[in-house]
């Protein structure tokens, strides 16, 4: 496999991550929170969503925080351009909790329904 040199790490971050800003259908892209398949908050994206990547890295703008429609613990999202179609997916954790490399961090991941869910950072990296 090839080694990405920076610029090229952020040009590939920087395409993958300007995708959630695609679309008609709605004015932005969504962070799908869930409990292995079980959607549990669905929260917005800004438009532009991310912005521009640094060593590989492309950091999310402000995401709104949403209520729980489903009680559960969290450990997964799915991103969705402005027409709902998924881009990515990946796992989620506490901000509270071991680093394993989760790219989407929360409050909190076990909610019950009508709680406030919070996205404490949420980040994009392209790979070396």
């Amino acid at each position: 496999m090839p080694t990405l040199e920076t610029t090229s790490r952020n040009a590939a971050c920087n395409a993958v991550v300007d995708q959630v800003d695609v679309g008609t259908t709605n004015a932005t892209g969504k962070l799908v929170l869930r409990d292995a398949t079980t959607v549990i908050s669905t929260h917005l994206f800004t438009n532009p969503a991310f912005g521009d990547a640094s060593v590989g890295v492309a950091t999310a703008a402000a995401i709104g925080s949403a209520a729980a429609v489903a009680a559960g613990v969290i450990d997964n999202y799915q991103v969705l351009d402005r027409d709902e179609n998924l881009l990515w997916s990946g796992s989620a954790r506490a901000s509270g909790d071991t680093d394993l490399g989760e790219e989407c961090v929360l409050d909190n991941t076990n909610v019950t329904i009508g709680q406030n869910i919070t996205v404490s950072s949420f980040t994009h990296t392209a790979p070396a």
